[in-house]
């Protein structure tokens, strides 16, 4: 049994990554939006169950939207 994730604090973590496409790590995401950085990492865990959303980290780590 695992924490329940706030469905509020996704879709703005979300909405963060979409308006920042690139430009920041989780750590980086985390900070802007005056999370801890776990928070951030377990909200995206929580996304990889959900088809719909499809994100993609790059080498460096920074987050971003898949676009087709």
């Amino acid at each position: 049994m695992g924490r329940k994730i706030k469905a509020d604090r996704t879709e703005r973590i979300l909405s963060t990554i979409g308006e920042n496409d690139g430009k920041f790590s989780a750590a980086g995401i985390a900070k802007l939006l005056g999370l801890h950085p776990q928070a951030v990492i377990r909200a995206l865990t929580a996304l990889e169950s959900k088809p719909e959303k499809y994100l993609h980290e790059d080498d460096k780590g920074f987050l971003g939207i898949f676009k087709k």
